[in-house]
């Protein structure tokens, strides 16, 4: 692990001069637009907005964390900025990070370090039932009619929607030809470390649909769908068993609110 935050540092400082080629960052307004859009891995490869974003988010996005990489002794979502950016031709992902990463040091004094802790996270295992998917099935669902579920066939891809039923938060997933690696992106809800251990390298389709509480809402009737542990043991056969995970954090010290003349 430290050999990892070692080389975030060694990729920092070979980066050095990566910036982008013109950006502006200022606070947002009540006209601000909402959402980013842009970048790399974009239709818009060179120019990246992103409005009313917090520094949460953008330091999400900087540092391709999640959110439970991200330790902070001050508030990160408290005050909201606007910025777009243009960015130069060809840049990579990671050199599009590092431009952000640049311009949240520049623009408002952020400071930070990257640190290695242990947090409680989720091993991702084959449960003693067995795994129920067959690699590169069709996907056979109960979504045929459902505009929000229509794949092009033998595409690899995901989608899911959330929905308000009984005092529950209801997600129904559907996923087409998709690795474990993708799967444990759709437990990100959990937001805690998922770690892989199943030896699954097979794409996979299947159906899923899960509850979870809503915090300070009491529930007026029984869930409708089954917790995400449940369902993914009994749809997938597979098991989620909590353990504690080696995690690199950026840890956030201090950042001045206002940001510096563009």
């Amino acid at each position: 692990m430290k050999r990892a935050i070692a080389l975030l540092f060694v990729l920092a400082a070979l980066a050095a001069g990566q910036k982008f080629d013109v950006a502006s960052m200022r606070v947002s307004g009540p006209d601000s637009p909402h959402g980013s859009d842009g970048g790399p891995g974009h239709r818009d490869a060179t120019r990246f907005s992103c409005g009313s974003c917090s520094l949460y988010l953008l330091v999400m996005k900087a540092w391709n964390a999640k959110p439970w990489q991200i330790s902070n002794g001050v508030p990160l979502d408290k005050n909201l900025y606007d910025v777009i950016a243009n960015v130069p031709a060809g840049a990579t992902k990671e050199q599009f990070r590092i431009m952000l990463q640049h311009l949240l040091e520049e623009r408002l004094g952020l400071r930070y370090h990257m640190e290695s802790r242990m947090i409680t996270g989720y091993d991702l295992v084959v449960a003693k039932s067995g795994f129920r998917l067959k690699d590169g099935e069709a996907n056979k669902t109960p979504d045929d009619g459902d505009p929000d579920f229509q794949f092009r066939p033998n595409v690899s891809t995901f989608a899911a929607r959330n929905s308000i039923s009984g005092g529950y938060l209801l997600t129904h997933l559907v996923a087409q030809r998709e690795p474990i690696a993708e799967i444990l992106n759709l437990l990100v809800d959990l937001n805690t470390p998922v770690a892989d251990h199943t030896g699954l390298t097979g794409k996979y389709s299947f159906t899923l649909e899960f509850t979870k509480d809503q915090p300070g809402v009491t529930p007026d009737s029984p869930p409708p769908a089954p917790s995400v542990f449940t369902a993914i043991q009994k749809e997938l056969g597979l098991q989620l068993v909590a353990k504690k995970l080696p995690v690199d954090l950026v840890v956030v010290e201090s950042f001045n609110k206002t940001p510096s003349e563009n």
